[in-house]
Formats: structure tokens, sequence, C-alpha cells
């Protein structure tokens, strides 16, 4: 995972707080430097917010990025094209400001998936003894016929999302499914 934007703030404030330490006979500049470090800490704790938002809407993306791709090849559609028609699909809050600077959906295309996907599932399993892994799985019909894709990842603990990383302190259960498409009753 990459360093997080609100490193170089942790990193100021502590240097700031190390600075206060070894400034201790010196009341003056021990007030000014905790007082510049404590402003960098308040500022640290307004980013972490961001920082996990940012973390969860990359995660997001990366499940559209598969579900793209899987239904590109059932499509013959572009990724790209598909990407914006499966938020609208899936009514996705979570990922509708990935779309901010997009252009809408083509109607046709949304009509065209609503037609022909069944069901859209992520499920994170986090095993006792093995990696965590993200499957992303969408049902789909052909004509008459009923077809599946599925693809199953490993993520880092770290890249989680947030909501998962809750789930798997507070849960006895090794798994959880997010069901996208359909919008669960």
């Amino acid at each position: 995972m990459p360093d997080s934007p609100i490193n170089p703030i942790l990193d100021s404030a502590n240097a700031y707080l190390k600075h206060a330490i070894s400034a201790r006979n010196d009341k003056t500049l021990r007030e000014r430097v905790v007082t510049s470090g404590i402003r960098l800490l308040t500022q640290l704790l307004d980013e972490v917010p961001k920082d996990i938002a940012a973390h969860d809407l990359a995660e997001v993306t990366l499940v559209y990025d598969v579900l793209s791709a899987q239904l590109a090849a059932v499509t013959g559609r572009q990724p790209d094209e598909l990407f914006p028609a499966l938020v609208e699909l899936c009514d996705d809050a979570d990922a509708r400001p990935l779309l901010a600077q997009a252009p809408p959906p083509q109607p046709a295309l949304v009509k065209q998936l609503r037609d022909l996907v069944l069901q859209i599932r992520v499920t994170y399993a986090w095993p006792r003894a093995a990696r965590t892994t993200r499957t992303v799985h969408v049902q789909y019909r052909t004509g008459s016929k009923f077809k599946a894709a599925t693809s199953r990842q490993p993520v880092s603990h770290d890249d989680l999302p947030e909501r998962v990383r809750e789930l798997m302190i507070t849960t006895a259960e090794r798994q959880v499914t997010f069901q996208l498409y359909p919008k669960p009753a």
C-alpha cells in the first residue's frame, strides 16, 4: 500500500514534539514547539477520516474495475463504458464520487445491463490460516442460459474497506458478503 498522505503531517508533529522534549529548559521555546506540535496533530486528526475514505474509495474502484472487465467479455463493450453504467445499475452511493468527472452512463447500456445481470456480490473472506480474499461474483443470462463470472484476489488487510475491518474484529464470522445488485430488500 502506498504511503498515506497524512504521513508527512504525522512526521512533522512527531519532530515538533521531540524538539519540545529536548527544549525542556527553555520554557518559551518549549511552549511554542508544543503549540506547533498540537496544531499539527489537530490537522492530522482532521485528515484521518479523509484518508480512510480515500482508501475505501480505492477499493470500491478496484471492485468496479473487476466487474467492468468481467462484463466487457460478455457484452463486447469497453470496461470504461461499463464502469459508470455499473455504478448506476448498482445505485451505489459509495461509488458515486468516482463518477464526478466522468460523462453520465449511457441509458441504453444501463438498460442492457439490467436485462443481462441477475446478481452482483462481493465477498471478503479471512480464513484463520490463509490470506484475506476479495471475490467478485456476477451472475448473468445469455439468451436462455444462466452463467457466472468470478474473480478471487488476495487483498491486504490495510486495503480492506473500514467496515470490513470492523466486522473482522467485532464478529465471529470469517467472511462478509455485500450484494450490490439487486439491492437486498
